[in-house]
Parts: structure tokens; sequence; C-alpha cells
């Protein structure tokens, strides 16, 4: 997300992200996975102000491309998501499978691309480790985590401030946890609710945000029908993803992050 407010307001909007920082132009970029957006999204039937809102998907062109487009235009709606915002890539060098690596300088074009186009104000994706280490995950934060560190030497290059001047864009990462904290469900909003309050080094901020609508996550993924498998179905239950979401700053996240006992156990 990109947020045009101070470091103090940017705080306690971050605190309420379930309520989707009313007045900001967000882009979430993640390589099709939605899991985590259902806590970070608002609650249902909130009202709201009008706000843009951007999630760019990226997708593998197989022959289920078309339905599996469908069911995350429908799963968007279902989370709060203006579906004309919503769009998928059918980007051939960016093909989903652990074999298929992707080309993080043309993550970062893109990224750059649509920051400028939608003037984005905050962006969120994967940190380092990309919640199970997928390398599809970690080349979407290394693209992204590119992208705004171009954009912020961009921002800083620029001779005359004025009124109309780029603002450094804010990037935010989701943080992964080891594999006890993951499959903890609703349990792990203790340890991370106490590690945020603990938080004072800038460098090591964390921002937490919780939703408890178990029946509302759960039908949000079940939208995904052809993927969402009986493994999934217990992802959803019990991984801490579906009620609780951590956040670290995008350009202080090193890339070599490791949850412990997460490595070998995915």
């Amino acid at each position: 997300m990109l947020f045009d407010l101070n470091d103090e307001e940017l705080q306690t909007r971050l605190e309420a992200l379930k309520h989707l920082l009313l007045g900001a132009n967000v882009l979430l970029f993640v390589a099709a996975a939605l899991v985590f957006v259902v806590p970070f999204q608002r609650e249902p039937n909130e009202s709201s102000a009008p706000t843009k809102r951007a999630l760019l998907v990226t997708a593998h062109p197989d022959d289920e491309r078309a339905v599996r487009e469908q069911e995350l235009r429908a799963c968007a709606g279902h989370i709060g998501l203006a579906t004309p915002h919503v769009h998928v890539l059918e980007e051939p060098e960016l093909q989903d499978g652990m074999q298929n690596h992707w080309d993080t300088s043309r993550i970062a074009a893109i990224v750059l691309d649509y920051v400028d186009k939608h003037r984005i104000d905050a962006v969120f994706t994967f940190d380092g480790y990309g919640v199970s280490g997928h390398p599809n995950h970690i080349a979407t934060h290394c693209g992204v985590k590119q992208a705004l560190r171009e954009q912020s030497e961009k921002c800083s290059a620029a001779t005359t401030p004025n009124a109309g001047a780029e603002k450094v864009v804010r990037g935010w990462a989701l943080e992964s946890t080891n594999i006890v904290r993951k499959y903890i469900g609703i349990l792990d909003a203790v340890p991370s609710l106490w590690l945020t309050r603990q938080t004072e080094d800038a460098q090591q901020d964390r921002q937490f945000v919780f939703v408890f609508r178990p029946w509302w996550n759960y039908n949000a993924m079940a939208l995904h029908q052809s993927q969402f498998v009986w493994y999934r179905r217990l992802f959803v239950v019990f991984s801490r993803y579906t009620f609780v979401n951590t956040f670290r700053p995008l350009l202080e996240v090193d890339v070599t992050d490791r949850p412990l006992a997460h490595k070998k156990t995915q």
C-alpha cells in the first residue's frame, strides 16, 4: 500500500488495516495466493468512503487460467475488493511452479509501471521467505523490493520538490513464521501481538492485523473451488494467516530471512 500520510498517521492506520486505510490507494502484489488477503481486508458490510483498491496477481497461462481468474474475481468481490481493480497477469515468464525461476527485474518493471499509472501509495507483498519458501513468492518479494528501492532513489534524486512531485512509496512485507506458529491458528495472536508491542527499533517494526470471522474467511477461500482441495481446507482452518497477519517495512526485510525450523519442514 501507499499512503498520503505522515509517519504517525500511517502507524495509526496500519494498526487498523482491517478497515482498509480509508482514502489510501493500495497495491497488493502476490503470486496467486489470497490466504493472507482475507484478514487484511475490511470487515464485510462495513460502510466506508470510496477507495481505490488494486490487486495485481500473477498466474500461469494454462488451460485453467480462465477458471482461476473467475474464481479470483469472485473471491476479491467477497472480501471487498472492487473487481475492476483486480488485474491478472498473463506473463509467459511468470509461470507458476517450484522449478520456474522468475525474473525479478521483470517483476520490478511491472510494479513500477503499475505504481506510476495508478498513483499507488503503498505496496504489500511477501517477505524474503514468502510464507512457505516457494520460489515464486520469494521472487515476488525481490522484484517488489527492487521496484520500491528504484522508486525511492528516483524521488531522492529529484532536485526541485513541488506539490506535484512523486512521493516515496511505502512497502510492507507479510512476515513469515516458523512452522509451529504457522499452524496454531488464532493462538498465534498472542506471540504476534507481544512481538509487535516489544518492537522499538524502526528497522524491526511490526504491524499487527487481526480479524476473527472464521466462516467469512473460509467462504472466501471456498470460492477458489478448483483449488480448494482437502489440505487447503485444513490450512484455512489451522493457519495463523487466516486470523493474524504481521507486516514489516519491506525495505528493511532481508531476502535471506528464514523462519527457524521452517526451512526444512515445508
